[in-house]
């Protein structure tokens, strides 16, 4: 994906087509988000913010707000990751109100903000709905995988905090029969849902094994 991006914003520069190079950097920036690069995803998605604002194309705007509002929010940042979504809101939802793809990351976000701030109750509901909402409505309105596979793991980790370890544990099932059983990410996942889970039943050789699997 990082590599297809790099071409075609080469391809985008010696075009001049700058709507083309807003949507390679979001591709991009997502690439670098999957795969750990974070501080490169931020640093991409901010130069297509600043693109998409200059060219007016309010939907990729949005969407990259809300990532970098993942993003901060995994890494503790809870400021500038409120700050995007409160910038989501009052600039660009408007204009992307019918879209649940925008408004399903910003869904995300706020529940790992919610998470962060010691709100499990508040990401219980968030990220329950998404999860549902993924599963039961049409292809348009549906998370992505990436985004569902991190969803499942705030629902995990939000129910062991708060106290539903068996739910927890489901969730962990859930997450590991998304797909085949050699993908080292969901594979890392499953096993880091578990972890949690079984930490908060009180089974805590079994839940550093888990953890100790999953890296």
């Amino acid at each position: 994906m990082r590599y297809h991006a790099e071409r075609g914003l080469a391809a985008a520069e010696s075009l001049g087509a700058p709507t083309m190079d807003v949507f390679l950097r979001v591709y991009l920036a997502f690439a670098n988000f999957m795969s750990g690069a974070w501080e490169e995803s931020l640093r991409n998605s901010t130069e297509a913010v600043a693109l998409g604002r200059r060219i007016g194309y309010p939907r990729n705007v949005a969407f990259v707000l809300a990532e970098q509002a993942t993003i901060l929010a995994l890494q503790g940042d809870l400021s500038r990751a409120e700050t995007c979504i409160n910038e989501l809101k009052t600039t660009f939802l408007g204009s992307c109100s019918a879209d649940r793809h925008v408004i399903g990351l910003a869904e995300v976000a706020q529940a790992a903000i919610a998470l962060a701030r010691g709100q499990p109750e508040r990401t219980l509901a968030l990220a329950a709905g998404l999860v549902t909402k993924s599963a039961s409505t049409t292809a348009a309105s549906a998370l992505t995988p990436p985004y569902r596979l991190i969803t499942l793991m705030l629902l995990a980790e939000a129910q062991a905090v708060a106290g539903h370890a068996e739910n927890a544990l489901e969730t962990a099932c859930k997450i590991g029969s998304l797909g085949p059983p050699d993908i080292p990410y969901l594979t890392a996942l499953a096993l880091r849902a578990e972890g949690l889970a079984r930490h908060a039943l009180g089974q805590r050789e079994a839940a550093m094994e888990c953890l100790i699997r999953s890296t």
